[in-house]
């Protein structure tokens, strides 16, 4: 369910005044969104010999949503009300093969693949429209797509010592969208294009990282990690807008992340981590007015930030687990650069707080509870996106 309004005016959650310079806007939206998903895992281990493995596995997604919104649009004196609709259906197999070797003393050798396949379809109707003889007329569009994800990896595992191992690997991500807009009433050359006009994307990640793991004590691991990627985004329009395809984006991320878990008692144990991500994404906009060569640059969309998470499991019996985890985000990296571009760089701070329980009821079957409170503000929408949010959550389980 959602609600809200978006008014013009020099803060946030101002009141509506007609005003012909203020663009156009909306109140009183209310509208509500269903998503229903099913999911099927299959899953088959063979070990053809004594230290080789092979798990092929497969993996089928059927989703399909609907959503529905309804408001008053607002222009200078001009009000009128709206609607809209849209609804989507998709549907993805994924195929997966993982291999592993253990046939050397002390080393683990593993690789493998993942292949999916997907399509779908969009359908659009309604929107605010022409109000006071701007804008644009409502949306009718529908949308086929197409998508074909591929991944391939392999990495290493060695053990030197009973105290110390070490692991190498990465991997190659291929993902590639295309879209067929078989009914669209917005020309792909007029100034309504968008997303219409897009036909294809494609994203190609490249991965590498490197992980120690020690255990100073036997109650005592400490595991650090680094890990390094590479991804950039190609974009091709239709072809009646003139444009051609393009590296519309580049992303580099480097991610550093450190560990601790210690067993104090057999039925306390703790863990803490802290993660520090250096990331930015370049785009050919970017480029045009640089860093030093105006005083007000296209900026480079920065998402630097570092996380700590802290969790405690105790087990009260043997039937009973309590767990109590907390978490903080904060990302450092929003400047207003309006005057020159969107200024993309990501402002946030985030807090979590959970609690749960694990219960027995049977050798067979267990019972879990869980209740989150999460904190987070937003300093790129003036706080405008802050919220406060609470989590309940049940599982159970049967195992055979």
């Amino acid at each position: 369910d959602l609600s809200g309004s978006r008014i013009y005016g020099d803060d946030f959650d101002v009141v509506y005044l007609p005003d012909v310079a203020n663009g156009v806007g909306y109140r009183k939206l209310i509208g509500d969104a269903i998503t229903r998903e099913c999911v099927v895992n299959l899953n088959l281990m063979s070990i053809p010999l004594p230290n080789f493995s092979i798990v092929p596995s497969l993996r089928v997604m059927h989703e399909d949503s609907d959503a529905n919104v309804d408001g008053v649009a607002t222009r200078s004196t001009f009000t009128q009300d709206f609607s809209g609709h849209s609804d989507r259906e998709r549907l993805d197999v994924c195929e997966r093969l993982d291999l592993r070797y253990s046939g050397i003393t002390n080393w683990v050798f593993y690789g493998g693949g993942e292949w999916t396949e997907g399509q779908g379809n969009l359908a659009e109707r309604g929107g605010i429209g022409q109000i006071g003889g701007v804008g644009v007329g409502r949306i009718r569009r529908e949308t086929d797509d197409t998508r074909t994800f591929q991944k391939y990896f392999l990495g290493a595992r060695w053990y030197p010592t009973h105290r110390i191992s070490a692991d190498a690997g990465g991997y190659v991500k291929i993902n590639h969208y295309d879209y067929d807009h078989t009914f669209d009433n917005t020309a792909n050359n007029s100034a309504n294009r968008y997303p219409a006009y897009l036909t294809m994307q494609s994203f190609e990640t490249y991965d590498g990282r490197v992980r120690l793991t020690w255990r100073p004590l036997l109650n005592l691991t400490l595991v650090t990690r680094y890990e390094y990627q590479l991804s950039t985004v190609h974009t091709r329009p239709d072809s009646i807008s003139t444009l051609t395809k393009v590296e519309s984006s580049e992303m580099t991320s480097h991610i550093l992340a450190q560990n601790v878990s210690w067993s104090p008692w057999s039925r306390l144990s703790l863990q803490a981590g802290f993660d520090y991500v250096l990331s930015d994404t370049k785009t050919p906009v970017s480029d045009l007015i640089p860093a030093g060569l105006s005083a007000a640059p296209i900026l480079k969309a920065q998402n630097n930030y570092w996380t700590v998470n802290f969790n405690s499991t105790f087990v009260v019996d043997q039937k009973t687990d309590l767990n109590v985890g907390y978490y903080y985000y904060r990302a450092d990296d929003y400047t207003d650069n309006s005057p020159a571009g969107v200024p993309y760089g990501a402002g946030a701070e985030e807090h979590g707080v959970t609690a749960g329980m694990v219960r027995r009821l049977t050798a067979n079957l267990r019972l879990g509870l869980k209740y989150g409170y999460f904190r987070y503000d937003d300093q790129t929408s003036g706080g405008h996106n802050n919220y406060d949010s609470h989590l309940l959550y049940s599982s159970l389980q049967y195992r055979f």
